[in-house]
């Protein structure tokens, strides 16, 4: 499926005829994907559960690179990660003036910014002058350790945050290496030091600053139609998909939700659990799940293939008043789980 065209990502000039296109299980580039990407990266892709691939393709739909990056944002420090798991492009479109490459990093920008992202990560940095441009857009960049004991970004953030080791090219967001951790002063360890280096002095733990906890505000949307009610309630109903509009850019997790429908005359409270953001109902179909947004397709998702659920769910969403705003802000899909009626 095609994402979008990437004109308006190159410099003005270019005579590359580009355009994005998603890994998926009907892509026809899933074999120069798999020879890109490490085996774990290329099957969670292609699964698109945690991660997203998108490829970047000529006119004559040949592929030049692909970005690979994690859905999910990740929070360090009051400071939002985005995070790229894999930057990829062929030799022959590196070298070319306003060439694939810098299409592909204005991407990874426009991504982190709309998500409010205030800190890249990238796991995969081949080149200086990438990181030097993605530093020149305002955002501070960290690379955290390659590792091959866990594919999973927890345990990598984890690592080089906490890592007594740091490898010489490691970048962090302070910008300052991390120094080898002292051994405590013990009898054994006294002993054992044949090199009679001098111990450094342990210095204590830093002590933990309180946090105050946040009063979670509660947000009102209306509904229309009990039905979506009953789903939420039910559990079926894992997500709400809304325009992202001011109202929902102020949601935060952990936020109530007041869903109401006047005509009714009830409605529910429900806890927000996450909130994504996503350039086009498309987009949010394909990666939370048309049946997790919509349960009352259920009956045609016996019949109908995966692309045509998807248009019927996308027909649903621009049925309903001020979707077209869409193309300007985007849309969310909320996570909800159901509190009380009310």
């Amino acid at each position: 499926m095609t994402l979008k065209s990437v004109t308006g990502l190159c410099s003005r000039g270019t005579s590359l005829d580009l355009s994005l296109k998603y890994l998926d299980e009907h892509s026809p580039h899933k074999e120069f994907v798999r020879q890109l990407l490490s085996p774990t990266n290329y099957e969670k892709s292609l699964a698109m559960k945690d991660r997203i691939c998108e490829i970047l393709v000529l006119e004559n739909d040949t592929p030049t690179g692909c970005i690979v990056y994690k859905k999910a944002i990740f929070k360090h420090e009051r400071k939002k990660l985005f995070v790229v798991r894999s930057f990829k492009v062929l030799d022959q479109y590196k070298s070319e003036p306003k060439s694939s490459e810098s299409c592909l990093i204005k991407r990874i920008i426009r991504l982190a910014k709309k998500v409010n992202a205030d800190t890249i990560i990238m796991h995969e940095p081949e080149d200086t002058q990438l990181m030097e441009f993605v530093q020149s857009k305002g955002f501070s960049n960290f690379s955290p350790p390659q590792s091959t004991s866990s594919p999973f970004i927890d345990d990598l953030l984890c690592m080089s945050l906490t890592s007594s080791e740091s490898s010489p090219n490691q970048q962090t967001i302070s910008g300052r290496k991390r120094k080898r951790s002292s051994l405590p002063m013990t009898q054994e360890n006294v002993t054992n030091n044949n090199n009679n280096e001098p111990f450094r002095k342990i210095e204590p733990p830093t002590k933990i600053r309180k946090i105050q906890s946040r009063t979670p505000k509660t947000h009102r949307l209306p509904m229309k139609g009990t039905i979506y009610f009953d789903y939420i309630m039910n559990g079926k109903k894992k997500y709400e998909g809304r325009v992202n509009a001011s109202g929902c850019q102020k949601m935060k997790v952990g936020d109530r939700l007041r869903l109401f429908d006047r005509q009714a005359g009830w409605g529910i409270i429900c806890e927000i659990t996450s909130k994504d953001n996503f350039d086009s109902f498309t987009d949010m179909l394909e990666s939370k799940g048309v049946l997790s947004m919509l349960p009352q397709l259920e009956d045609k998702a016996k019949t109908l293939s995966k692309r045509e659920l998807i248009r019927e769910g996308v027909k649903i969403y621009k049925a309903f008043p001020g979707s077209q705003r869409v193309h300007r802000v985007g849309c969310s899909a909320i996570g909800v789980k159901f509190l009380e009626k009310i």
